[in-house]
């Protein structure tokens, strides 16, 4: 049994969202107390999503600092986006560990995804 290219095409079309679930539109650097998110240019981070960021000490595993909210530089693409993201404090300097999730779109490919963060900056 075949299946029409047309049927193949809307398939892929349909599952690429699932190809984006690895994409990462922001990464962490740290600088002391300050933690810089740094938003890939082809990305938009939602305004108004549910985002959720901890901030966890690694020795202890105290949750440190939680972030809802994001603030930042609205994209000229679309005002629902930010293009840039402003860096946050946090209340110690040991070794901390960033968990939860991010909410974005991609300006070119029209398609949006959550990134999962688990990561030591």
């Amino acid at each position: 049994m075949h299946t029409s290219p047309v049927k193949y095409i809307l398939c892929l079309i349909a599952l690429s969202p699932l190809w984006a679930l690895g994409d990462r539109a922001v990464t962490f650097s740290r600088n002391g107390r300050e933690i810089h998110m740094i938003l890939d240019r082809q990305f938009g981070v939602q305004k108004d999503s549910k985002h959720l960021l901890q901030v966890k000490s690694v020795t202890s595993g105290k949750i440190l600092k939680e972030l809802r909210n994001f603030s930042g530089v609205t994209a000229q693409k679309d005002t629902k986006y930010f293009s840039e993201l402003s860096p946050f404090s946090v209340p110690e300097t040991g070794r901390l560990r960033l968990e939860g999730k991010i909410f974005f779109c991609h300006f070119e490919q029209k398609y949006c995804s959550m990134q999962r963060v688990n990561e030591e900056p």
